[in-house]
């Protein structure tokens, strides 16, 4: 009996080995696969009818271009695995509007350089990118999240071209520099409204040259921060800002706390700040460590 009930559930797991016409949604089971570009699949009705798919990719270590063209004309793609492998490349086909990769272990993604893209949605967390050379070619990109990858050094130059990006979030990378901002020449980003740099080893931000107008979250916690300068200043449409768990410098200056009162500005996760430097003053719960 209970074998019985194995065969069903893989069975039912597995839907691209079923007869499906006009499927609308399909998940592909190919958990045994490995390296290889799937011809069996460039006939296959299914994947031509499908606008929505999830695979399950297996032991699939390269996803190219011959590969990516036999699941048709999809609008959204899905690939995950229950362990994090190692694909080296993952070829992003222009036609796709969404794209999320979870737990691929993916190292480069292959973007061409002169197609134009339709990918909105890009969902890489928890992968090994450790670069972004290519990123600039999604230009209409408008949510990006590259948590948990390897990304120790970036610059703002990398998202050139992204004038449509709305989020971006680069959570844990064990990022300890974002350079690329020189004063006089126009960051990009100006649509940007939430940016999640939390979770890094960040010791300074340049605020002060950024130009992001529309930005109305800012999530720096679990850096080693020790200042953030009156340059909040320019963040003009702020109103939620996480600054828990860095090395805030505790000689006391409330100017900042005083100017996010003044604007309401919601501070995420509560101001019970650690200040580390000896002699530092608390004056009650108020932020002290702030510059």
């Amino acid at each position: 009996m209970k074998l019985v009930l194995l065969l069903a559930a893989i069975l039912l797991l597995c839907t691209s080995q079923l007869p499906v016409e006009a499927a609308e949604y399909l998940t592909l089971c190919v958990n045994r696969c490995r390296n290889y570009t799937l011809p069996e699949l460039e006939n296959s009705v299914e994947l031509r009818t499908t606008r929505r798919l999830t695979v399950a990719s297996g032991n699939v270590t390269s996803f190219d271009a011959p590969l990516i063209a036999a699941f048709g004309r999809l609008s959204y793609l899905e690939v995950w695995s229950q362990r994090s492998r190692s694909v080296d490349r993952f070829f992003v086909p222009p036609y796709l509007r969404t794209l999320i990769l979870r737990r691929t272990g993916v190292r480069e993604l292959d973007i061409l350089p002169d197609a134009a893209y339709q990918l909105r949605v890009l969902y890489a967390a928890d992968n090994r990118l450790t670069e972004l050379s290519q990123l600039h070619r999604l230009r209409a990109l408008q949510q990006l999240n590259l948590n948990n990858n390897k990304l120790r050094q970036l610059s703002w130059t990398a998202f050139d071209g992204l004038d449509e990006l709305r989020e971006l979030s680069l959570r844990g990378n064990g990022l300890r520099v974002i350079d690329g901002v020189v004063p006089g020449v126009q960051l990009p980003l100006r649509k940007l409204v939430r940016l999640n740099l939390s979770n890094n080893r960040l010791r300074r931000l340049d605020v002060e040259l950024w130009n992001m107008d529309r930005l109305e979250l800012l999530e720096l916690e679990g850096n080693l921060l020790e200042q953030v300068g009156s340059s909040l200043v320019r963040l003009q449409s702020l109103k939620k800002l996480s600054l828990r768990d860095n090395r805030w410098d505790c000689v006391c200056a409330n100017r900042t706390l005083q100017w996010m009162e003044d604007r309401r500005i919601q501070l995420v996760g509560g101001i019970d700040f650690a200040c580390p430097s000896p002699g530092s003053a608390r004056v009650g719960r108020k932020l002290c460590c702030v510059k």
